[in-house]
């Protein structure tokens, strides 16, 4: 059969087998995977052979891409000198399961900054794994330091209930004298200018839900043959 775009969002460790099995019997244009993509390596390796070997264009689903909150950010950042205009991003709170969800905020650093040259520079996790809603996996807390090649810094955090941090799940990303605190959780973009004390701004914004998005994207990639996820 001829399939214009699969979605697969099973469990990541029946991952290798549903794509091989799937691309077997069908020829497919497109296909989009949930995060995470594998539980190995090795596996990871294997699908991205499958698909480049099969033709399809394949995509992961980092839907933040397209909330309107961050584009507007992006827009707003104006890089105009990669060497001195640098980024620094902070992601904070407790309890929002680190070991799972960390992909999504790396995503966005990349996105902000059109940059994927990216590195590890220091971590301190807990040394205690605890078990994940999903049946037969596990998480994890404590923060990771990312840079890039151009010298942006991320940090992100995850700690153990905090009555502070627990009301304070939140995104902050700063730029040059601006800065930009997202809180997802109540739906308000706040912006602060430090060359400007005075200049204090809210914003309220609505979260998309995951079956618009996906009606975003695949619009795309049917009609004009391209999206925003990354490969």
């Amino acid at each position: 059969r001829n399939i214009d775009l699969v979605i697969l969002a099973t469990p990541s460790n029946e991952r290798l087998k549903i794509i091989s099995e799937v691309i077997k019997k069908n020829k497919i244009k497109y296909f989009i995977v949930e995060k995470v993509v594998s539980q190995t390596y090795k596996e990871f390796k294997k699908i991205r052979e499958l698909f480049t070997k099969s033709g399809i264009k394949d995509f992961i689903n980092f839907p933040r891409r397209y909330y309107k909150i961050y584009d507007y950010v992006k827009k707003n950042l104006k890089i105009k000198n990669k060497k001195k205009d640098k980024i620094s991003i902070i992601k904070y709170g407790s309890n929002w399961n680190l070991g799972s969800n960390i992909f999504h905020f790396i995503d966005l650093f990349c996105y902000l900054t059109n940059n994927y040259e990216i590195k590890i520079s220091e971590h301190k996790l807990e040394k205690t794994l605890f078990l994940s809603k999903r049946k037969g996996y596990k998480e994890f807390r404590g923060s990771i330091k990312i840079h890039n090649s151009n010298g942006d810094k991320l940090l992100i955090e995850d700690h153990k209930d905090n009555i502070i941090s627990n009301k304070m799940n939140m995104v902050c990303i700063e730029f040059k004298n601006k800065t930009f605190i997202v809180l997802e959780f109540i739906n308000l973009l706040i912006e602060l200018n430090s060359s400007d004390k005075n200049y204090l701004n809210y914003t309220y914004f609505k979260t998309p839900k995951q079956s618009h998005l996906t009606k975003i994207i695949v619009n795309n990639l049917i009609k004009k043959k391209k999206c925003d996820l990354p490969s």
